[in-house]
């Protein structure tokens, strides 16, 4: 299955892939926190580069795909990262598609010192949230285990340490998406790579895969995790699903 990664800044790398040919856009963009990959971006900064994405993934962006995103809220700033993903979207044409939250074990949260001393909840919960395309009128009914669940659980396994990426997406969250959202053969992007997460599940699903990443380190460590990943004995040509209208969600 054909998996690629491109050093680049995903605004400038998606207008030069091929118009509709992206089924599903699936990632988990910078939070602007101030992490070492981070460095100078503040909330003006994340929503510029966020309308970015989202103007320059529309066309490429198939009449039937989505746009999976995962964030998290943060205390450092005023105004709450919904708003920020709500208002981009949006303004960029995506159709607010679905809500979800995806529950984090407890255990695994950082416990800083302010949430030790002060009412702060730990982070055990993130949004991920799904846009279409409009004017897709039907949705491809497929794994109804995973679409009809609100609450997304995973195992957060994943397949670097903290010191090769600070904040890796776990692949098992990608594959839930991709379950949801995508057929075997379909081309996934992830605009911000990363250690190449999305890949590996686009990968072991039978998907192809399109990953951008600005950092050399980075994208030389997805190519690395993405080319030791199989193809799962599970993955079979399925026939198409039963497609249901998305009137109601107009």
């Amino acid at each position: 299955m054909n998996s690629e990664v491109i050093m680049g800044d995903c605004r400038e790398v998606l207008p030069t892939l091929e118009p509709e040919s992206v089924q599903l856009f699936c990632c988990s963009p910078p939070y602007a926190q101030g992490l070492e990959y981070e460095q100078g971006l503040d909330w003006d900064g994340l929503r510029e580069l966020m309308a970015g994405v989202a103007t320059a993934a529309l066309p490429i962006c198939q009449p039937s795909g989505f746009f999976f995103v995962n964030f998290g809220e943060t205390t450092k700033y005023p105004r709450t990262m919904a708003e920020l993903y709500n208002a981009v979207f949006r303004d960029a044409g995506w159709i607010m598609h679905s809500r979800r939250i995806w529950q984090k074990h407890f255990s695994s949260c950082s416990l800083t010192g302010a949430m030790i001393s002060q009412t702060i909840a730990a982070a055990e919960w993130e949004y991920i949230w799904t846009f279409r395309r409009p004017p897709s009128i039907k949705e491809v009914h497929r794994d109804k285990t995973l679409s009809l669940r609100g609450i997304w659980t995973c195992s957060e396994a994943n397949l670097v340490s903290r010191d090769e990426h600070p904040a890796a997406f776990p692949p098992e969250l990608a594959e839930k998406a991709i379950r949801v959202w995508t057929d075997p053969g379909d081309l996934v992007c992830d605009p911000f790579c990363g250690s190449g997460s999305t890949g590996v599940a686009a990968k072991r699903l039978g998907r192809r895969f399109i990953g951008i990443e600005q950092r050399e380190d980075y994208a030389e460590l997805a190519e690395h995790i993405i080319g030791q990943a199989t193809v799962s004995l599970m993955v079979e040509p399925v026939p198409k699903p039963e497609q249901v209208p998305l009137e109601y969600l107009a």
